[in-house]
């Protein structure tokens, strides 16, 4: 039995004080299928503790569509990792509570056969057609939701900057609970507990015609306690 494997090529590197990025590309996730797959990946983390709750969220710096085609086949042995920068540091070390976190990525485009709308997602849970969402307008709220929550985080609904880590109070419009959350559209849970395992999706629209979206398994994300986020592609034989 033989293994494929291919290495990802990632020009990022979260180390402490790393370089900032820029904004967080929604692949235009407020107008379904005008995409490209320039949906940039990131990382949310909450800290629900204490009277001043916050979260994070960081760009990753590489696209829905870069991270697919090369984990297209499924069959590849994918491994990446990522460092804590300041901001996270500073939200494990000042924690108040328990922390939690998800990733996901918008991929907002299609082909002549309608196929391709859709975003990539952690989920506690196995995805089938019962806990995601259904169809075009299932699909394309879920991609919505991303360019919602995106939009704020990179500062057109508030005065937060753009570039790098960033922290938010419980007040502002693109903190975690207020634009984005544990659910989507009430389907399936997106987060864990650091230490913990999420497997990550990529639900797609198979055609116009499609009435549940296709729920692809990739490999599984963990954030450590240290802030060490891993990324582990599944491994298909062939």
């Amino acid at each position: 039995m033989k293994f494929a494997t291919k290495a990802l090529v990632a020009a990022f590197a979260l180390a402490i004080g790393g370089q900032a990025q820029a904004a967080i590309d929604s692949d235009s996730g407020l107008n379904a299928t005008v995409g490209t797959g320039a949906g940039e990946l990131f990382l949310s983390v909450i800290d629900r503790g204490g009277a001043a709750p916050r979260s994070y969220v960081r760009d990753l710096g590489i696209t829905a569509a870069d991270f697919l085609a090369n984990d297209a086949s499924y069959v590849n042995s994918l491994s990446t990792v990522f460092a804590a920068d300041t901001n996270l540091l500073d939200m494990l070390v000042n924690k108040t509570g328990t922390i939690a976190w998800n990733l996901a990525a918008a991929h907002n485009t299609w082909d002549a056969n309608f196929n391709g709308l859709g975003y990539l997602s952690t989920s506690s849970t196995q995805l089938d057609v019962n806990n995601t969402p259904s169809g075009f307008g299932g699909i394309e709220n879920a991609i919505g939701k991303i360019g919602t929550y995106l939009q704020s985080v990179n500062g057109i609904d508030t005065n937060y900057a753009a570039d790098g880590s960033q922290i938010f109070g419980n007040a502002a419009n693109a903190f975690y609970d207020t634009g984005w959350g544990d659910m989507w559209n009430n389907a399936h849970p997106t987060e864990a507990a650091l230490d913990q395992s999420l497997g990550f999706y990529y639900v797609v629209l198979d055609g116009l015609n499609d009435t549940t979206g296709v729920q692809n398994m990739l490999g599984n994300w963990m954030l450590s306690s240290a802030g060490t986020l891993t990324y582990t592609a599944s491994v298909v034989p062939v």
